[in-house]
């Protein structure tokens, strides 16, 4: 079985919207919605988001408190475009 991790595009688009339709895709770039919400930027589902050059998530620094909402939208938008079903429980 041959595996692919698919990202995200370096232009500002969600690539998984177009490639959802293959079955063999087994893994997407999880510190993207992340790295951008931590930096104040919104992903979208429909349109092109600004993607700047981003830092390695190590170098990063504190993220703060008022961005984890942002941070929770934009995996939620990636999910939407991987059409992940996979529901995560919020901490307790």
């Amino acid at each position: 079985m041959t595996a692919l991790l698919v990202g995200l595009g370096r232009t500002g688009h969600l690539e998984l919207v177009e490639q959802r339709e293959h079955e063999w895709i087994a893994s997407v770039d999880g510190a993207a919605p992340v790295i951008l919400g931590a930096m104040g930027i919104e992903m979208l589902l429909v349109g092109p988001y600004e993607k700047p050059p981003t830092p390695r998530i190590e170098n990063l620094g504190p993220i703060p408190d008022e961005r984890f909402d942002l941070i929770r939208r934009n995996i939620a938008v990636v999910r939407e475009a991987a059409g992940s079903s996979v529901q995560i429980p919020e901490a307790a």
